[in-house]
């Protein structure tokens, strides 16, 4: 075999190997990025909820901004609340897929101790 059959045989094996690397790099930036906007969400969320106080309107925010994104607030004992949002993300990488299941759930969430 010459050079040029190397090159392609090589090529071959090497490059489903390189797409799934790459597409499961750019799942795994997708999930990170989500997440971080998450987080910037539940942030305007708190100095919202400090001002409003009215699980409709707050709800309504959120929805506004990412239709699919499920908010969940829970007060404890009027110590403390719980900001958490959910969103489920579409995995498209094979191996990834079946490692983390699609869609995966992002889940946010942020402990807020009452003031005074």
């Amino acid at each position: 075999m010459n050079q040029k059959g190397h090159a392609l045989v090589e090529f071959v094996i090497i490059l489903p190997l390189l797409l799934f690397l790459m597409i499961g790099f750019f799942d795994f930036l997708h999930i990170k990025e989500t997440e971080k906007k998450l987080e910037k969400e539940i942030n305007e969320l708190n100095i919202s909820w400090n001002e409003m106080n009215q699980f409709d309107e707050i709800n309504q925010m959120v929805k506004e901004k990412n239709k699919d994104a499920i908010l969940e607030i829970t007060n404890k004992n009027d110590e403390y609340r719980i900001i958490s949002i959910k969103e489920n993300l579409k995995i498209y990488c094979p191996l990834l897929n079946r490692i983390l299941k699609s869609p995966y759930e992002i889940k946010v969430e942020k402990k807020i101790e009452k003031e005074g």
